[in-house]
C-alpha cells in the first residue's frame, strides 16, 4: 500500500504522543485522508449506514405499532427505561461497527458492510459505554448546553477505544476526553464543520447523508489512527467473525 503523501509523518501514532501534545493536528490533511477513505469504500460504507438506518426505522415502527403517539409521549419511567435500554442494546454494537469501518477505511483497507456486525459479541460493554456517554451529554445539554456539546465531542472516541483497545467504559471515556482536551480548539472547528455539512445534507432531503455519514466516520477513523494507533485484531479476523452474519 502506498503511503498517503498528505499524512503527517512527524510523530508515530501512539497514545503517549497524543497525551503529550506531540500530534500535529492538520485539519486539511485529516479531511483529505477522510475523503480518500470514503472514495475507497463508498458502497460498503453506504450499505452499512443503510442497514443501521433500517434497524432504527424498525425500532420506531415496532414502538408505533405497540403504542400510539400519545402513549409514547407519556410512558412511565420503567417503560421508558426498558425502551431506551432495548434500543441501546440493539444499536450500540452496530454504531460501533460502523465507526470501526471508518477506522479500517482510513488505514487503507478494503472493507465489507458485514464488518458492521463484528462487535455484536461486545454488546454489553458497548451499550454501557453508550449509555454513560448519552447520560452525561444529555445532562450537560440540560444544564448549560455548552458542557453537553463539549462532552459529546470529547467522548467521541469512547466506543472505538472499548472495541479496539478493550478498555472499560469508564477508562475509555476518560482517555478519549484527555486526548481530545489536548487539541480541543481543533476538534471544535472540526465538529462545527461537521454540523454545517450535516445541515447541507439534510437540506438535500437526506440524500447528502449517504456521503456525509461515511465521511464523518472516515474522518474520525483518521484521527483515531493518528492519535491512538491501531494495535489489536487484524481486519481478516474481523471479517471471519462477521461474514457468517451478513453477506452484502
Amino acid at each position: 500500500m502506498n503511503q498517503d503523501p498528505t499524512a503527517p509523518k512527524k510523530v508515530n501514532p501512539t497514545i503517549e504522543n497524543a497525551l503529550n501534545g506531540r500530534y500535529q493536528f492538520e485539519l486539511k490533511s485529516v479531511l483529505s485522508r477522510g475523503h480518500q477513505a470514503v472514495i475507497r469504500n463508498l458502497w460498503p460504507l453506504v450499505q452499512a449506514c443503510i442497514f443501521v438506518f433500517l434497524v432504527i426505522a424498525g425500532i420506531v415502527a415496532l414502538l408505533v405499532s405497540t403504542y400510539d403517539v400519545q402513549q409514547l409521549q407519556n410512558l412511565g419511567p420503567v417503560e421508558q427505561a426498558v425502551v431506551d435500554i432495548g434500543g441501546v442494546l440493539l444499536l450500540a454494537p452496530l454504531i460501533t461497527g460502523l465507526a470501526m469501518l471508518g477506522v479500517y477505511s482510513a488505514q487503507g483497507h478494503k472493507v465489507s458492510a458485514s464488518h458492521v456486525f463484528a462487535f455484536v459479541p461486545s454488546t454489553f460493554i458497548l451499550a454501557l459505554t453508550y449509555l454513560m456517554v448519552s447520560f452525561v451529554t444529555q445532562l450537560g445539554l440540560m444544564l448549560l448546553i455548552l458542557p453537553g456539546i463539549y462532552f459529546y465531542i470529547a467522548s467521541s472516541f469512547s466506543l472505538l477505544l472499548v472495541a479496539d483497545k478493550k478498555l472499560t467504559a469508564f477508562s475509555a471515556i476518560i482517555l478519549s476526553c484527555r486526548v481530545v482536551n489536548k487539541y480541543l480548539a481543533h476538534f471544535f472547528i472540526l465538529f462545527g464543520l461537521f454540523f454545517l455539512l450535516m445541515t447541507v445534507s439534510v437540506i438535500t432531503f437526506g440524500i447528502g447523508l449517504l456521503w456525509f455519514i461515511p465521511f464523518y466516520h472516515a474522518v474520525i477513523g483518521v484521527l483515531y489512527n493518528d492519535l491512538f494507533g491501531h494495535e489489536t485484531v487484524a481486519l481478516d479476523n474481523v471479517t471471519n467473525q462477521s461474514e457468517g452474519n451478513f453477506d452484502a
